[in-house]
């Protein structure tokens, strides 16, 4: 195990996420101080520290460690439902760019980095589309009831 593989390999995946250690030590609950000794090369990073690094990156520590040389994605069941959503989505003809496998990959790293505010803005605009039914529902009633009341007013009968 060498300490320079797994400093690179870590390197590239945080940056394909836009991670900093901070960050990185927060996410996987980790010390920030040791993930920058990983970083700089300067210690052997232990398995107890590369195993939380290894499932939150989906990637063996087996490869953060340069004992295994390709990267072997760890799919889940939302990737492999949004894989089946691309797939439909080329079939429907909608004119999506072709992305590289490096392209795609990166693509993946960073709906998984940041599933947390994709959930939270997918919440807001759902929010957000609930409101906009009920004020489209009140301008309907408020429409109806006006409606209602100019018909009561002439002496209409229902």
């Amino acid at each position: 195990m060498n300490p320079e593989i797994t400093s690179k390999r870590l390197k590239e995946l945080m940056e394909s996420g836009g991670l900093n250690a901070s960050r990185l030590a927060t996410k996987t609950k980790g010390d920030r101080a040791t993930i920058g000794r990983i970083l700089r090369g300067e210690t052997l990073a232990r398995e107890s520290t590369l195993v939380p690094i290894a499932k939150f990156f989906r990637v063996s520590v087996e490869y953060l460690q340069g004992i295994e040389n390709t990267f072997e994605k760890k799919s889940s069941r939302n990737q492999v439902q949004f894989e089946d959503y691309i797939t439909k989505l080329k079939a429907s003809n909608h004119n999506l760019p072709k992305l590289s496998s490096k392209e795609l990959e990166i693509f993946f790293k960073v709906l998984f980095l940041h599933q947390d505010e994709i959930r939270e803005l997918e919440l807001y605009q759902t929010f957000e589309r609930s409101i906009r039914i009920d004020e489209r529902e009140k301008a309907v009633r408020d429409h109806l009831l006006e409606r209602l009341e100019i018909r009561k007013k002439k002496g209409e009968n229902f």
